[in-house]
């Protein structure tokens, strides 16, 4: 039935009466920033304030410790100390040693042909080694390299996160996601699935399910529960965690070779906060606090660190010619 116009009029008024006034519909929210990150034309910031690696230099402030390796990989501080895997290409076999801030060294382990993680806390440093039908895992005391605890698992071992009594790890051949108590020596399976990231203190786990190439999709989910679901994405694949674990750094799960040409900050929802863009290839991030990530942008024609939070990045070291190295 057609309503009269003049009855619609005072139904609509008396409505009005009723309800009070009608609020106007909610802006759609604004859309997430993108960043073109140019470095040689980015504003001198300051260093960063987070220990870090130039070449095979240990950069702490105004500190500079040279270390002799052709690769160094920082993998965090231990006491006044510094806790860096070593490589060279003719030299001895890969290891970890603990840098004092004169330079003089302790190796804490040798033959590291794995993974070696350092906990949060500085004491705890874990490495991974091949072992028949399968990997062993080792607790080192990161002061003084005494062994502490040792594992065998089957398959090819990862390490994913490490605190006090506790090791996150995935293996390859089975494909499964594990807890191991060092101090018990239990070990629990938390996913029947290889796992590309996790955070025992935040308790976030993230993994591909499927083939990759194939339509496989990014899940991030609980260490505690893997079954509760808190975001999912079929394009990107998370990179890294920030310490508080509230934000997450992503790229295309597909990203290989020397490195992504855009970078995407979320909340830990998976909510898009900005994604930075380069004309080249980012490489080598990290976090300076639970906010920021400081990575190497290379452009087109300069190369530097640049620190970036929200939709603002800057320079935080000096400029040098682009790396010649083609991006994937």
């Amino acid at each position: 039935m057609r309503i009269p116009l003049s009855l619609l009029s005072v139904v609509l008024a008396a409505s009005a009466a009723v309800l009070g006034p009608v609020a106007p519909a909610a802006a759609a929210p604004a859309a997430a920033p993108a960043v073109d990150v140019r470095p040689g034309a980015l504003d001198r910031g300051p260093a960063p304030s987070a220990p870090h690696v130039v070449g095979s230099t240990i950069v702490d402030g105004g500190r500079r410790i040279p270390v002799a390796a052709e690769e160094v990989r920082l993998l965090g501080t231990s006491g006044r100390a510094y806790v860096v895997a070593v490589s060279s290409g003719r030299g001895p076999a890969p290891r970890v040693l603990r840098v004092r801030p004169d330079g003089s060294t302790r190796v804490l382990a040798r033959r590291t042909y794995g993974d070696a993680l350092l906990g949060a806390e500085g004491e705890t440093l874990v490495h991974v080694r091949p072992a028949r039908r399968g990997s062993r895992v080792t607790v080192v005391d990161a002061r003084t390299g005494r062994s502490v605890a040792t594992r065998r698992v089957r398959g090819d071992a990862e390490l994913l996160d490490v605190e006090t009594g506790r090791v996150l790890l995935t293996t390859y051949g089975p494909d499964r996601t594990l807890v191991w108590r060092s101090g018990a020596d239990r070990v629990r399976t938390v996913l029947r699935r290889a796992a590309g990231l996790g955070d025992l203190g935040s308790d976030w786990l993230a993994w591909i399910a499927g083939d990759p190439y194939a339509g496989g999709c990014t899940r991030l989910a609980r260490v505690s529960d893997p079954s509760d679901l808190v975001w999912r994405s079929c394009r990107d694949a998370v990179a890294s965690i920030s310490p508080d674990g509230s934000r997450l750094l992503t790229l295309h799960k597909l990203t290989d070779g020397v490195g992504p040409r855009e970078l995407r900050m979320r909340r830990a929802d998976g909510t898009l906060l900005a994604t930075y863009r380069v004309k080249g290839w980012f490489r080598g991030w990290f976090w300076e606090d639970d906010r920021t990530i400081v990575a190497g942008a290379n452009g087109r024609s300069r190369y530097a660190l640049v620190r970036c939070a929200g939709d603002d990045c800057e320079r935080a070291g000096a400029t040098e010619p682009a790396h010649q190295e083609r991006a994937a």
